[in-house]
């Protein structure tokens, strides 16, 4: 199943503007983030949780690379 960004935002409790309102970036942070929260072997809803403030402060960056 799929993650949303419904989900997502109740996991990092915000959501970075860019991602708010540009679908090319929600395509991008779904694609990247979602694989963390999906990923039970060493990340999953409890780590991106806890991990919210660094992951939210790292979408910046990330969007240099894409």
């Amino acid at each position: 199943m799929a993650v949303t960004l419904k989900q997502l935002k109740e996991l990092l409790g915000e959501l970075p503007e860019d991602v708010q309102k540009d679908p090319d970036y929600q395509k991008d942070f779904l694609r990247i983030y979602g694989a963390l929260v999906e990923d039970k072997k060493d990340y999953g809803h409890e780590w991106v949780k806890e991990h919210r403030r660094m992951l939210l402060s790292q979408w910046g960056y990330v969007r240099t690379l894409l």
